[in-house]
């Protein structure tokens, strides 16, 4: 699949990651195979993970949500 493509827990935990997703933040596509069970914010940085943080609750409650952007 080309776009990147990630699943998290409702802890803010990978479950799963495409390797494209893996290219969109700055890894090689290697290393989603240990991405499982860390934390987004961990690979995303503080900063991007508090401005995407309310995209990621309302997905997490049900809601279909459309994010696109660089930032």
């Amino acid at each position: 699949m080309p776009v990147g493509v990630a699943q998290c827990n409702r802890q803010f935990e990978y479950v799963w990651a495409n390797p494209a997703y893996a290219r969109v933040i700055g890894r090689i596509p290697e290393q989603s195979a240990g991405m499982p069970g860390r934390r987004i914010e961990e690979f995303l940085g503080r900063e991007m993970f508090q401005r995407l943080e309310p995209y990621y609750v309302r997905a997490l409650g049900g809601e279909c949500v459309e994010y696109e952007g660089p930032e």
